[in-house]
């Protein structure tokens, strides 16, 4: 599951270097070229949709070899694009392979998991994520450098063949309705499955409308929506603020990047410390807290003036963002354990899709620095303080 989210994050964060490269070699504008990340992001929420449930019926090792194909496609197409219009397709269609791999993970974890077991798991997972941003634009910027930014995509299409061929022979199916039909297709006759199994593999039934309608679900999937409206909005701005406001080089901006990646792993430990001594909803509620005092100082100072200042703003946040990311990812799908695939491809979509289109329209009106992040972050984090005060789940009689 770690190779799955590792894999997620790769096309993000591995040419950020190289946009400057890629805008000038296919003759288009800066900003156009990093609007890939938002397709990406966008297609990334709306497969899930699709790909969730199907996990559910046919499993999630089918699901997830099919999405690494998928991505493995897409990553080659990248390495041949001639024009704007090649690429965006290429980051399109990547972000639906990498979407399955994505929900895969959430799925397998909430499959063998309980709540608090899963929160710390998530955290683990977020925290494997960031090494991705850590290496990522160093090795980016050393590939295109020395080979060209085209040569990033062909690594991803390296990573995504071993990966397949890994899971191919490692990877076992945790989906019990699964596992029971099959056992049930191929021992009709036979008491040799296992009857814990079979009473947890009812066929899930559960509608996209009864998912969101569930009130537990709401407030922790909006409040995942603030944590990943902050990585998104700092992955995007992040060039921007360092390299064009603060003058930092392509190699400075990549020690930066990848030094904040490696406080977000810390963060991540200390959130699995936390949830243990506490529980998922306080680690959740105080990285929103973390989350909204980040997000005013960036408000009062959209362009800081400093490294050290605007480290300091985005160290707060970035603490916030380990601390409520997979505790609110445990909680929203703890109440769906029989479609675990759906409930994650709502989330993912949310997460994804949603979170990137308001960051689109918020960042259209307020270009200047961070402001977009400023104004995003505690709209989702207080929207998701709101519906828990409002939509609490009824108290069994």
């Amino acid at each position: 599951m770690m190779f799955f989210m590792i894999l997620n994050l790769l096309p993000v964060d591995i040419y950020l270097p190289a946009v400057l490269l890629i805008a000038n070699d296919l003759n288009t504008s800066v900003d156009n070229v990093q609007l890939g990340i938002f397709f990406y992001l966008i297609s990334m929420g709306i497969g899930q949709l699709f790909l969730g449930s199907l996990s559910d019926k046919y499993g999630r090792k089918p699901i997830a070899l099919i999405s690494l194909l998928i991505y493995i496609a897409a990553s080659i197409l990248a390495t041949v694009a001639t024009n704007l219009e090649t690429l965006i397709a290429s980051r399109l269609i990547q972000g639906i392979g990498a979407c399955g791999c994505a929900v895969t993970a959430l799925a397998v974890v909430r499959d063998l998991f309980n709540e608090a077991e899963s929160a710390k798991i998530y955290s683990i997972l977020n925290g494997a994520q960031s090494i991705v941003p850590a290496l990522a634009p160093l090795l980016g910027g050393f590939i295109s450098i020395q080979f060209g930014w085209r040569y990033c995509f062909g690594l991803l299409v390296v990573l995504g063949i071993v990966t397949f061929i890994f899971s191919k022979a490692k990877m076992t199916e945790t989906n019990t309705h699964v596992l029971t039909s099959n056992c049930n297709e191929k021992q009709a006759d036979s008491n040799s499955c296992s009857e814990q199994v079979k009473a947890r593999s009812k066929p899930q039934s559960k509608s996209f409308w009864t998912i969101t309608s569930d009130p537990r679900f709401i407030p922790n999937a909006i409040a995942s929506m603030a944590a990943m409206a902050f990585i998104v909005q700092y992955v995007v701005k992040s060039p921007v603020l360092l390299i064009d406001n603060l003058g930092l080089t392509p190699t400075e901006f990549s020690l930066v990047f990848g030094s904040n990646a490696f406080l977000i792993m810390f963060a991540a430990f200390c959130a699995t410390k936390l949830i243990s001594r506490t529980s998922a909803k306080v680690t959740c509620y105080i990285g929103l807290a973390l989350m909204i005092l980040s997000s005013a100082m960036f408000f009062v100072i959209p362009n800081p003036d400093t490294l050290t200042q605007y480290l300091v703003f985005l160290s707060i946040g970035s603490f916030g963002f380990s601390f409520s990311l997979g505790s609110s990812i445990g909680m929203a799908l703890a109440p769906f354990p029989e479609c675990a695939g759906k409930a994650s491809s709502v989330l993912g979509f949310l997460q994804f899709t949603i979170t990137s289109i308001v960051g689109i329209v918020v960042g259209y009106f307020f270009p200047s620095g961070a402001l977009s992040l400023a104004i995003t972050v505690p709209a989702f984090a207080m929207l998701s303080i709101v519906f828990a005060l409002i939509n609490k789940p009824a108290q069994p009689a």
